[in-house]
């Protein structure tokens, strides 16, 4: 009895383990233009603050929009009711409001 047990306790684990690789997780974007273009698989706070970011860039191209972005020395987000912070870890060279 104690040996079957055991027995379904390794095989519950290695099909979680199975079952856990099964699912890849897509990595998290390192760029602004990742991030766009991610956009529509993106939950709703963030898909808002990257759309934020595409109005504040003057066009809906990501790479035209990350390249834009990150050679602003300000920007400023404030009236746009964002939440989601993780977008802006992508641009750099500026500072900026919420």
């Amino acid at each position: 009895m104690k040996s079957s047990l055991a027995g379904l306790a390794i095989a519950t684990i290695f099909l979680s383990c199975l079952n856990a690789n099964a699912e890849t997780v897509a990595p998290s974007p390192k760029s602004f233009e990742q991030w766009c273009q991610q956009k529509n698989s993106l939950p709703a706070a963030t898909k808002k603050t990257v759309e934020a970011l595409l109005k504040e860039s003057g066009t809906q191209d990501c790479k035209l929009a990350n390249i834009k972005l990150n050679s602003l020395l300000e920007l400023n987000l404030s009236g746009n009711q964002i939440s989601d912070l993780k977008p802006l870890a992508g641009l750099s060279n500026w500072l900026f409001w919420t």
